[in-house]
């Protein structure tokens, strides 16, 4: 029984790794937006409870993100409705681990913003002046 289970398993593995593969560029990229999307979105509603004087402004940076990047992030979503296993699920993970580390690099290495702590005010009106800089 065990062995059936590992065999299974190692199957579901290589089923999500190859849907990952057989993912298109376009695709990819859509998802790694979507990606940004809720990482900046989240963000955003952090910063903006402990700033809130500075909220509207961190909402205004992302909504002129999100507009600039529009078609990518809405193609995410549909993809990511028609992706609904848990195979599928398993086939996002390292498109999301590769986009973090991507996002993380940017914050502490590009942007000097310390992951280590809380964010100041400062740290995030230069993360929401920054996304331009977004690689």
């Amino acid at each position: 029984m065990w062995r059936k289970l590992v065999v299974a398993g190692l199957c579901a593995v290589q089923v999500g790794a190859a849907l990952a593969a057989d993912l298109s560029d376009a695709d990819r990229s859509a998802v790694k937006l979507g990606i940004r999307r809720d990482f900046l979105t989240a963000v955003s509603g952090a910063c903006g409870r402990k700033f809130p004087e500075h909220a509207s402004a961190y909402d205004s940076a992302v909504q002129a993100w999100r507009k600039a990047n529009e078609a990518k992030p809405k193609q995410a979503d549909v993809l990511m409705v028609s992706l609904t296993s848990r195979d599928d699920a398993r086939a996002m993970g390292p498109l999301l681990e590769e986009e973090k580390r991507t996002l993380q690099d940017w914050q502490t290495n590009q942007l000097g913003i310390s992951q280590q702590k809380a964010p100041s005010m400062a740290d995030c009106d230069k993360l929401y002046a920054s996304l331009a800089t977004l690689p």
